[in-house]
Formats: C-alpha cells, sequence, structure tokens
C-alpha cells in the first residue's frame, strides 16, 4: 500500500524544506502531495522560487494522511493562521497519524497545541519559546512518537529520511540516502 504524505504549503514557505523534503519522500515511493494553503495558485517561497501546489488544501480536509508536514520559513505564519491547516493536523494526531515539522514549522505545533511535553529539536532562535512546552534537544532530527522535527535547511535530507524511515523502514531509508549519497 502507497504511502502518502501532505506537505502545507503557503507563501514565504522555506525553499529548501519543501522541495528537499518532497523530492526524498517521492524518491521512496511515498505520494506526496503539496497543498497550497492559499489555495491552487503558485506559492512563493522565502528565495522567490515559485511551487505550484498540487491542490487546494480545503480539498484535503477529508482525507487522512500518513504524515502531515510542515515547513518552515516566515510561511509558517500563513499555516498557523489557517484554520483548514489547524483542523488537519488536529485530526491526523488524533489518529495517531504522524506529524512532521521543520524549523519554524516547530512553532506551528506549539500553536495547535500537537505533542505538547514531547521531545523535539527546532531552529536555535526558537528553542525559548517552545522550551515552555516541549523538551527541546540540540539534535539535528528527533523522533518522539508520531513526532518528527528537525532544525533548519540544512537538516531538510535527513528530515526527509526520517520521514522515510518512519514511514518505509530504515532499509528504505538507507536506501534513498545512498542513491543521494547522503552518509546519514
Amino acid at each position: 500500500m502507497v504511502k502518502k504524505a501532505l506537505v502545507c504549503l503557503a507563501d514565504k514557505a522555506e525553499d529548501t524544506e519543501v522541495v528537499i523534503t518532497v523530492d526524498t519522500l517521492r524518491r521512496a515511493g511515498i505520494e506526496a502531495i503539496l497543498a497550497g494553503v492559499q489555495g491552487s495558485e503558485p506559492v512563493t517561497c522565502v528565495e522567490n522560487i515559485r511551487i505550484v501546489p498540487d491542490l487546494d488544501i480545503d480539498q484535503c480536509q477529508n482525507d487522512l494522511f500518513d504524515v502531515v508536514v510542515l515547513p518552515g520559513g516566515p510561511g509558517y505564519q500563513n499555516l498557523q493562521n489557517s484554520s483548514t491547516v489547524a483542523s488537519i493536523v488536529q485530526k491526523h494526531w488524533e489518529h495517531n497519524k504522524k506529524i512532521a515539522a521543520i524549523c519554524a514549522g516547530t512553532k506551528v505545533l506549539k500553536s495547535f497545541k500537537i505533542g505538547l511535553g514531547s521531545n523535539i529539536t527546532t531552529f536555535s532562535k526558537y528553542k525559548q519559546d517552545l522550551a515552555d512546552s516541549y523538551k527541546v534537544s540540540d539534535d539535528r532530527v528527533v523522533v518522539d512518537g508520531n513526532l518528527i522535527t528537525s532544525q533548519c535547511p540544512g537538516t531538510a535530507f535527513e528530515f526527509g529520511l526520517s520521514i522515510v524511515k518512519e514511514l518505509c523502514g530504515q532499509e528504505k531509508s538507507n536506501e534513498i540516502a545512498q542513491m543521494l549519497k547522503i552518509n546519514c
């Protein structure tokens, strides 16, 4: 059975965190769907790379995915302000599905009260803000139950491979790492 990932995409998302994560998941055979928070129009990321969502996030409200991915960048505020994203993330958490957040995406977790008290990692400038709700680690990627977190654009490959490992197993993660010549 094909695993499915919902990647929430908003204007000002961190380009690297979106593209590398989606690329890694798709190489592993995971159906990674880019869902536009502001509709299905192209999204302009932080470095002005334009990405066309596969569909409008409103079309995903009734579906369950194996993982919901929350990229960072200043666009995290667009994710936080979306009642649709809030509903989707909370529903997936309640159904014991995986939630993966990288960099500022971890701030979305806190705003939706996802995994409070869990072990996470985040970008250094967000550590203090999240320390009252989580056990914040300096590790590049942290997996705690159904929560997968990562620090920043520089950890995007490890983040993607961790999602692959959680959904498809260590062997598949190793295979993709070898394919990409990543020593993780």
